[in-house]
């Protein structure tokens, strides 16, 4: 299979930044140059810098090259030296079949962090996959300072019925239609109004779905966001999953970047079946692949946040889709930043 290096930007190489800050505590932008709109009222500044490597989507129970799409990224974000690594959702399932794919992402000698995708609670509980990826302590939704930034990671996987909040486990959420599901709780929200209104620093969000009109109650999210800022410009950008895509929205001057999956865009049951990419063996035992449009190399992302130069540098990977694609089999005409895409952009980002 084909194998393609990191994308070179001229202002920016793996191993280029020399980070400084304080050490980790737990507790649109244009793609070719920054967004020159000028930031309105008293933003939060910080003179941290933070180097993260992120991925998202690698499906180990659904793609057959899972292990070692994820040995790239530990690979890269080591070489990168990057402050801490953090994978956005559907990771795995907690199953000691899996074993050997955990002890890829913990050969990482650093911090790690996990976000709760959906597909993480096929099989089992909350519980169960925190417990597996040696997350107990820090939960589902959990904020940290990093470098003079401040993360937040929320957890977008409840079902809401009326005022009822339930939690995802053994994929409950399949039976439910799409306006009841992805909801962060109503606890959820109070905790991050407060977390914000303490957090003194540039704040980055995480979640599985995107917080700009997946998760189910993004609005009521999108209004905490904007009663802060209002204070002074804060939370300046928000990290995604779970669509499978390679997209930047702004949303009141904050960035809602799409991280694409590492692994393949899901193509959906509305199309024929594609076979033969795959031997007949790994196609029978990957189900999935036949409903997709698989990369010939991992995705995944090294990001820095420079705040002497309020800038975040996003550096993507680019990949191919395994033929034939999407655009081949003519499911696709036309390609913006929301049709399927087999690469992860180079983006420098303003706030």
């Amino acid at each position: 299979m084909k194998r393609k290096e990191f994308l070179q930007q001229v202002s920016l190489g793996l191993g280029s930044i020399v980070l400084s800050g304080g050490l980790l505590s737990c507790s649109k932008g244009k793609e070719n140059g920054p967004d020159e709109n000028p930031i309105e009222g008293n933003p939060i500044k910080t003179d941290g810098t933070l180097r993260i490597g992120v991925i998202t989507d690698v499906h180990k129970d659904y793609f057959p090259y899972a292990d070692e799409y994820l040995e790239k990224f530990i690979t890269a974000a080591t070489a990168a030296n990057v402050d801490f690594i953090i994978q956005i959702g559907d990771f795995t399932y907690p199953h000691f079949r899996n074993d050997g794919f955990l002890s890829i992402w913990n050969s990482f000698d650093g911090l790690k962090y996990h976000v709760l995708g959906n597909h993480d609670m096929d099989t089992s509980s909350k519980a169960d996959f925190l417990n597996y990826v040696d997350q107990r302590d820090l939960g589902a939704h959990y904020s940290f300072d990093a470098n003079g930034f401040h993360i937040v990671v929320l957890d977008t996987n409840f079902i809401k019925q009326g005022n009822s909040y339930t939690p995802y486990n053994a994929r409950n959420y399949a039976s439910h239609p799409n306006n009841e599901i992805g909801f962060v709780s109503p606890e959820q929200l109070e905790w991050l109004k407060n977390d914000l209104a303490k957090a003194d620093k540039p704040t980055v969000l995480f979640s599985h779905q995107h917080l700009n009109g997946s998760a189910g109650n993004s609005q009521e999210i999108q209004t905490i966001i904007r009663e802060e800022n209002k204070k002074g410009k804060k939370v300046i950008a928000s990290f995604s999953g779970h669509n499978h895509q390679n997209w930047l929205v702004e949303v009141d001057k904050v960035s809602h970047i799409q991280i694409n999956s590492s692994s393949y865009f899901y193509v959906g049951p509305n199309f024929p079946d594609v076979t033969g990419r795959f031997p007949e063996n790994v196609e029978n035992n990957y189900s999935v692949m036949k409903k997709s449009a698989p990369y010939d190399d991992s995705l995944f992302a090294i990001v820095d946040f420079k705040g002497p130069e309020r800038i975040i540098q996003i550096e993507g990977r680019e990949s191919n889709f395994i033929a034939p694609s999407p655009y081949d089999l003519g499911y696709y005409t036309y390609r913006d930043q929301m049709s399927p895409s087999s690469n992860i952009n180079n983006r420098t980002i303003k706030f």
